[in-house]
């Protein structure tokens, strides 16, 4: 071996801990892993305990408020709104959103509701305008936003109620309209006013309906059908349902199960309602019409197929 000019002996480097060396570090890889893992978990924990508190805080709350909001009710409109007058359902009165913030799981919100929709329909039929009832005597830009709000919020409220308390009223779900003392006829006769299809705020009703999917509202209580379809307006609404849903798609109804997919019920529903509507008697002399609801039903089974594979 030739001389290099380095007069310097070579370094030499000991690999005999070197295993161990790797060894150490692959377990402290493994523990800041782990450590990280537990602080994820904690972050985790801690995050779901503020949400449940948070919501449970809010729950509470919102219990302690609409206590407080009955006693008020009570103090201004009586007990059961026996105090209400017309004048009520105006846009500069506290009485509908105090009532709209009840709930129809107490027996003593669905009676002053039930009472509420009597006053309404007691000056329908008196009076027959039922834009001035709620809007006073200008439907204008200014406040129509504020009725239509209200005007749905109603509607969907009575519906909800009724759904609640299907159990409770199964004996006179079959009822026709010609029991207006009955509560669940009060509740959907206000329905029907509500969303006549004259009425100024009538597509906005219905499409929050909608969008609420009340379909899984009607699906339970769709024997109700002898009422819903009173006044003739059977007709008009299953046009506007077969109309409507090719283009709203993402409004089908949750799965109840397996065995019942929401796209089947609501199609389901749609035909078997279609058939209430074309069986009436009266259906001769709307021949044009009935072509459509059927063109449109078929037109709805099409979009039900191809959407989720049938």
């Amino acid at each position: 071996m030739f001389f290099s000019g380095d007069s310097s002996a070579r370094k030499r480097v000991d690999l005999g801990g070197r295993s161990s060396k790797e060894s150490d570090r692959q377990v402290l890889l493994e523990q800041a892993r782990l450590d990280r893992k537990r602080r994820l978990e904690l972050r985790q924990q801690t995050s779901a305990a503020i949400k449940i508190q948070k919501c449970f805080r809010g729950r509470k709350d919102v219990k302690m408020t609409r206590s407080k909001v009955r006693e008020q009710f009570k103090v201004t409109f009586g007990a059961h709104g026996e105090k209400a007058n017309w004048q009520c359902f105006g846009p500069d009165s506290e009485f509908l959103p105090q009532l709209l913030f009840f709930t129809s799981n107490n027996s003593t919100d669905v009676t002053i509701l039930v009472e509420a929709c009597r006053l309404l329909l007691q000056y329908v039929q008196q009076n027959g305008n039922i834009v001035s009832l709620f809007s006073g005597l200008d439907y204008s830009s200014q406040n129509h936003s504020l009725v239509d709000f209200r005007v749905k919020k109603l509607a969907y409220a009575c519906l909800h109620a009724i759904f609640h308390n299907r159990n409770q009223w199964k004996d006179n779900l079959l009822v026709s309209s010609t029991y207006p003392y009955l509560p669940v006829v009060v509740l959907f006769e206000t329905v029907t006013c509500l969303t006549a299809p004259a009425l100024p705020w009538n597509c906005t009703v219905i499409d929050y309906l909608s969008q609420r999917k009340v379909f899984l509202l009607l699906r339970c209580i769709i024997l109700t059908g002898l009422v819903f379809w009173a006044n003739h307006l059977g007709r008009h609404y299953m046009h506007q349902m077969a109309d409507f849903l090719p283009n709203h798609s993402s409004i089908v109804l949750n799965d109840v199960s397996q065995e019942y997919p929401g796209h089947a019920c609501l199609l389901g529903n749609l035909t078997e309602a279609a058939g209430v509507v074309l069986s009436d008697l009266n259906s001769s002399s709307h021949t044009d019409v009935d072509k459509i609801i059927l063109e449109r039903i078929l037109e709805v089974k099409e979009i039900v197929v191809m959407e989720f594979g049938l």
